[in-house]
Formats: structure tokens, sequence, C-alpha cells
């Protein structure tokens, strides 16, 4: 719903010479770092739809479940409902404010959410403490998925398990919750492994060398967005579920070349594959990138360097409250 309202939004700027105007100054003086007097209810709402869709850029480049999605995405909705909410009456009751806020409502108030709210703020609670003992992906960090944990001296990380392990609030947790008692299960099945002494080995040279068991997959991970990566240069697309999926289909067809009668079929009166390729309409093919890029809406860029301005929905608010309704 908030896509459709920002097309209708964007259709509604671009076609009014004065709304145009203004949101390109607003851009300008923010980038310039210059006060802005005013700015109407419309671009107001077509900015904060923006900030609100933009909720990636406050990941840290983890993945689930050290980044959750969901949930910036819920905060989001939340600070742009108490943003909306401190407007003056007169601008609340404008059109696209009032809009925005019929969209808004239902989802905030919505009893079922609220629930799995409170589940998901303890959950994530209790997995951060396990992160701080394990000193794995700590929040806050800004590693990303390179990030190897930190350099800590395993008596002191395996004491801070145990501790966490003895909580009385995780053990209250996994006698209430199956998702809990199977977390918890796992810690105790991979004890051993989780604080393996290191290991001494011969090499090839006749070296003596101490090995570090991993205490998580990361190498493995490692290696497979290596593989991503090289299907993303070669097929353009960005995730990879869909060449992992075409994989099966394909191995099939590739494996039928081999067959005369299935690949006399394919040539179709030509003498080889690059022939029959050739008969493709470029143009088309084109055409088609074309317009699967339309439809993936990107931040224009000036909005995108002044969605990073801190607290801006606040600040957008302030400024929307001297517009004259």
């Amino acid at each position: 719903m908030l896509r459709k309202k920002l097309k209708v939004l964007k259709i509604e700027i671009n076609t009014n010479e004065k709304l145009t105007k203004c949101l390109d100054l607003y851009l300008k003086q923010q980038s310039e770092k210059e006060p802005c007097d005013n700015l109407p209810p419309v671009v107001t709402a077509y900015l904060w739809i923006h900030w609100i869709l933009d909720w990636k850029t406050e990941l840290n480049g983890y993945g689930f479940p050290f980044d959750r999605d969901y949930w910036v995405f819920y905060k989001r909705l939340k600070v742009i409902s108490k943003a909306l909410e401190s407007l003056p009456v007169r601008i609340k009751k404008s059109n696209r404010i009032n809009q925005l806020n019929g969209i808004l409502a239902p989802i905030l108030q919505d009893r079922d959410l609220k629930k799995i709210v409170t589940v998901l703020k303890e959950k994530m609670t209790i997995f951060d403490e396990l992160r701080q003992a394990m000193q794995i992906a700590l929040p806050g960090g800004k590693k990303g998925l390179n990030d190897d944990g930190n350099d800590a001296d395993i008596k002191t990380i395996k004491e801070a398990v145990t501790n966490f392990r003895n909580t009385k609030k995780l053990k209250q947790a996994a006698n209430e919750n199956i998702g809990y008692k199977k977390m918890v299960k796992q810690i105790d099945k991979y004890w051993d492994k989780l604080f393996a002494d290191p290991i001494e080995v011969i090499n090839s040279k006749g070296e003596k060398v101490i090995i570090q068991p991993q205490r998580t997959n990361n190498i493995m991970e490692r290696l497979f967005r290596k593989i991503k990566r090289s299907f993303r240069k070669r097929s353009g697309n960005k995730a990879l579920n869909r060449t992992l999926r075409s994989l099966l289909s394909d191995t099939p067809l590739v494996q039928n070349l081999k067959n005369p009668e299935y690949l006399e079929v394919l040539l179709n009166g030509h003498n080889t594959l690059e022939e029959r390729f050739a008969e493709i309409n470029v143009e088309h093919i084109r055409q088609e990138l074309r317009q699967i890029n339309t439809q993936l809406e990107k931040i224009p860029m000036p909005i995108k360097r002044v969605l990073k301005i801190r607290n801006i929905p606040q600040k957008i608010a302030k400024i929307t409250k001297n517009n004259v309704a």
C-alpha cells in the first residue's frame, strides 16, 4: 500500500510545477544545510514514505537473525506515526496526510501485531545476550557478514556463555516456550565444539601448526557468497534463489544437447546453436530488461542523501507545521 501511495504522490508532485519546485528547493537546502521555512503536506507524505521504505539502510549487513528487517520496518512505521501525530489538526486533516494515517493506524493498532512485537522484543533481548556472551556479530557492529567475532579468550567466552545458559530467565523461557528449549538443546549439544581447544597438526613441511576450530560456519558462508557474486555478475540477478531453482530445470536441458534428435529439433534447420541464438531479437530482450528496471522503484539520490540526516522524520514534521493548509 505504501508503494502504491508513493507512486500516486510522485505523479502528483511531478505534474504540479509548484510542488516540484518546493521539493527540489527543500532537497537543495538540506544538502547545503540551509534552513527551510515550510513544506506542503503532499511533499511531507512523499518524503516520509520514502524514509519508511528505506529501512534497509538501518541494517548492519549481518542478515537474519542478527539484522531484524521486520522489526526495523515496524519501528519506522511507529516513528512516522508519532511525527504525524505532532502535526496541527488542520494539517492532519489535509488529504494526503490523512490518507497516510489511514494506512499506518490500522497496522499499528492491530492487536495480533502488538502481541508479535512483544514476543519479538523478548527474543531479541535474549538472543543479543547470547551474541554478547559468544562475542560473535555483536549488536551495533559494522563488519557485516565478514565478522569473525571478537578475538576474545576462549575461557572468558565459555564463562560468559555458562552464565547465560544458567540464568533464571533463560531456564524459565525454555520451560514455557519450545523455541527457547530448542536453542538450549543446541547449545548443550555442541558445547564441547564451541569451546574446543586448539588442535596441533604437522603440515607438509613438517612444521607444527596450531588450528583453532571455528565457532561458526562463517568460512562456508563466505564461499557461498563468493559463488553468489559470480552468478550475479554473469546473470545480473540480485537474488540467487532464482538461479538455484533454474539449475535444477536447466540441467536436463543441457544434458539433452547430447541427444542428436533433441538437438535437431532445437536447431530448427540451423547448423549451430550460435546461428539459432542469432535469431533472437536483441531489442525485444532490451525492452524487457528496461521494463523490469522501471518496475524496481529506486529512491532518487538527492532524496536518499536527505533521508540519512539524523531525526529527519521529526525535522520534516517541524517545518510542515509552518505550512498554511
